[in-house]
């Protein structure tokens, strides 16, 4: 097996998340004045707690979740390091990172990969994600598409829920 077919399997056994933990915007001041839009609390918990879950039970494989930390990164650390995920019993690991120079999704982006940070297939949501969505039959549709057609960079998801009818989730 040559170097480049090793690299080609550890990329598909490995996925991992990348969750945008600033939003990049004022949208909810004054509450994320002092606080992130990540840490906003929703029925007891934060919203961060719910992307993580997300993550975590997802059907995907992701074993890795880089929580990337802008304003506010203190709280987002201090949260991380006092809660069940950073005992090390979960089996998604979680990796802060943070930035203090960073403005936008495309700066995080150009930072992790200056630091050599993705390794391989990655997820990104933002921290305030509350979803149910299996990501398993779109993180394979992805790598389908990625084998055909050697350059293709991304598959986006989306919902689309009109009043009173089922929320379709499409795929491109």
């Amino acid at each position: 097996m040559s170097t480049r077919d090793k690299s080609d399997f550890k990329q598909q056994d490995f996925l991992q998340a990348v969750i945008i933990a600033d939003s990049y915007n004022y949208r909810y001041a004054p509450l994320t004045n002092y606080r992130p839009r990540a840490l906003l609390p929703l029925v007891n918990s934060t919203l961060l707690e719910f992307t993580l879950q997300c993550l975590h039970h997802s059907d995907s494989g992701v074993k890795e979740a880089i929580v990337y930390c802008s304003s506010h990164a203190d709280q987002i650390k201090k949260y991380l390091d006092n809660n069940h995920w950073s005992d090390g019993s979960m089996r998604m690991k979680i990796t802060p990172i943070v930035s203090e120079g960073c403005i936008s999704v495309g700066d995080a982006l150009r930072d992790l990969d200056s630091k050599g940070i993705l390794k391989s297939d990655f997820v990104l949501v933002y921290g305030d994600l509350v979803s149910n969505v299996g990501l398993k039959s779109i993180v394979e549709k992805h790598k389908l598409r990625r084998q055909q057609s050697k350059g293709l960079a991304m598959t986006m998801v989306f919902t689309e829920g009109p009043p009173g009818k089922p929320i379709k989730v499409y795929h491109r």
